[in-house]
């Protein structure tokens, strides 16, 4: 007799779907909530915990933007390898375009918007290296596609709470509430142990994807990456400013009012002297980061204890220290000298190029 097998990331999709029609209907007016309400409202009790207040409005918000970015995205990448022309050049635009809601999300706070304009361009992306680069095929190119973005939407739900404020988990930092930030800390990495056991991320088979990915990249043609991108950015600046001109009520400004302000900007001596600050401390960052990857690497390629004790822990950097930086405000900030005044930025330098990449 054949042993059933549970797929974990059929089961998650599932969920995952469930949830999005929840939301769904409740936007469209077509569920009464008292009668048929979403069943995240059993974990309710969790508000009873401090630094878990809002933290289920958070993950529906999470579901609901990744299940339908997702599917957009999925689609137009079926669409772009159909036509069979243009799917090198999509991908190297959206390499870069993956990551304009993160840049937008300051400058024009729309989070719900942007964070299913965030799952749609990830998901669309890794579609597409995940088919035509890597080849990968049924359920492997369902785990890898799911997989990536869910760590991506993760990260962009995460930044997202300033506005939405579901789940204020930066908030421990300006209470000085040290414990309730490794709470914080401690349900991130949980969370991400719990993805990792979802889509079963082996942190050596997703370097050599990610490196594959990358030497595919370099090989593309300049020129026809650069135009590829230009007409991107001439598309999404024509969308952006006919937004603008409408008066869409959640986009309080259009690209030529970003272009005169940044004129303006240009003309100002201080620009000059806070990049000069800047360009110092991004360098700090990458030479810090930098030398504790070689020391880990060391240690690793040394030692198979360090390899097997690691490796599994490795993924565990990818969005986890971003809470460690603002822990680092509460326990660094009163020892080391003008920590808060350069340091802190180099850690998040260094924070950022941990959680940004596997």
């Amino acid at each position: 007799m054949k042993k059933w097998k549970v797929d974990r990331v059929t089961v998650f999709l599932f969920i995952a779907v469930v949830s999005f029609l929840y939301d769904l209907t409740f936007y469209l007016g077509i569920r009464d909530t008292i009668r048929f309400p979403h069943p995240f409202v059993y974990f309710r009790s969790l508000g009873n915990i401090e630094y878990l207040r809002g933290f289920p409005g958070m993950l529906r918000n999470f579901i609901f933007s990744f299940v339908l970015g997702g599917l957009i995205g999925v689609g137009v990448g079926r669409l772009v390898l159909s036509s069979g022309r243009g799917t090198k050049t999509a991908i190297q635009v959206l390499s870069l375009g993956l990551w304009l809601p993160f840049l937008i999300i300051f400058a024009t706070p729309d989070p719900r918007a942007l964070g299913i304009a965030a799952a749609m361009f990830c998901s669309c992306y890794y579609y597409l290296v995940g088919t035509s680069v890597l080849r990968l095929e049924g359920p492997n190119l369902r785990t890898f596609v799911a997989g990536e973005t869910t760590l991506q939407i993760l990260l962009f739900s995460l930044i997202s709470q300033i506005w939405l404020l579901y789940w204020k988990w930066f908030s421990f930092a300006a209470t000085y509430q040290a414990p309730e930030g490794l709470g914080v800390f401690i349900v991130i990495v949980v969370l991400l142990m719990f993805i990792q056991w979802i889509f079963r991320i082996d942190f050596k088979l997703v370097a050599e994807q990610h490196r594959n990915i990358l030497f595919e990249d370099l090989k593309s043609p300049t020129l026809r990456w650069m135009g590829g991108f230009l007409l991107f950015t001439l598309a999404f600046t024509v969308i952006w400013e006919r937004v603008g001109y409408m008066r869409f009520p959640r986009w309080s400004a259009s690209p030529l009012g970003a272009i005169s302000a940044g004129y303006d900007l240009l003309t100002h001596i201080e620009i000059y002297i806070d990049s000069q600050a800047s360009l110092l401390e991004m360098l700090g960052g990458i030479v810090l980061c930098g030398s504790i990857a070689l020391i880990v690497s060391a240690f690793m390629s040394a030692n198979s204890f360090f390899l097997n004790a690691l490796t599994p822990l490795l993924p565990l950097s990818n969005i986890s220290p971003m809470v460690l930086w603002l822990l680092s405000f509460l326990l660094l900030g009163r020892i080391i000298p003008d920590f808060l005044s350069y340091w802190h930025k180099v850690f998040a330098v260094l924070n950022g190029h941990f959680k940004t990449g596997h």
